[in-house]
């Protein structure tokens, strides 16, 4: 499940709001964590440090940030070494993948869990990760990657035009369970909702969902309606 996430309204000075990134740019793969290290944090203070901006909740800039202007406070680097087990969207071909991961709130969420869908991108010769943007996914019965429904895409304000639904998922382990969240103030909606959730105290047990493909569509869709990507 996507991190739930504050907005960041404009603070920092960044470039390219504009510029559109191709759909084949985008290298989305499920992965599975070989190694995840914190960057050591230099001696001396930078001028300057790559960070990541997220506006309206999804998209995601790369930029770097003017420490004498903007002092960053809630910032954490991670180098990442994951498994390829499914190339979704782009053209990777090695069996690992190496990438940055820039973090407001500590070790990133995604390392909790066993599977995710990631989604990286290139910027002179590095790979970054989209920062909050992943999804955890699970075995199917048919032996493909699927993740519970996911009410950030299906209750985001730029889903207008999504062709895709929820279907029932015949996850290959009888029982997932998911720890239960409490909804994030600023996310008005209920994050488990029925029928697309069995509800119990303390966890969840997700009945409908995407597949690995679908749900990379359905991110692109919400992307591509902001103008980011073509």
């Amino acid at each position: 499940m996507i991190k739930i996430i504050a907005f960041f309204f404009l603070i920092f000075t960044y470039a390219n709001l504009n510029a559109q990134t191709n759909k084949e740019d985008i290298i989305a793969f499920v992965g599975k964590k070989i190694s995840l290290k914190k960057t050591k944090t230099p001696k001396h203070k930078p001028n300057y440090v790559m960070d990541t901006i997220v506006l309206f909740e999804k998209d995601t800039l790369i930029t770097m940030v003017d420490l004498n202007q903007q002092p960053l406070k809630f910032y954490t680097e991670w180098d990442a070494k994951y498994e390829v087990q499914e190339l979704i969207n782009g053209k990777y071909f090695k069996k690992n993948i190496e990438f940055k991961v820039f973090d407001h709130y500590g070790k990133p969420e995604f390392s909790k869990f066993k599977n995710v869908l990631l989604f990286v991108q290139k910027s002179n010769g590095q790979f970054y990760l989209s920062t909050y943007q992943f999804f955890d996914v699970y075995k199917t019965k048919d032996g493909k990657w699927a993740g519970p429904y996911s009410s950030f895409l299906y209750n985001h304000p730029n889903n207008k035009d999504f062709t895709i639904k929820p279907e029932k998922i015949n996850f290959k382990k009888k029982k997932i369970k998911i720890k239960r969240k409490n909804t994030d103030k600023n996310y008005p909606h209920e994050l488990y909702p029925k029928p697309y959730y069995s509800n119990f105290k303390n966890y969840v047990v997700p009945i409908y969902g995407n597949s690995a493909k679908d749900l990379f569509e359905l991110e692109f869709q919400i992307l591509k309606s902001i103008d980011r990507y073509k």
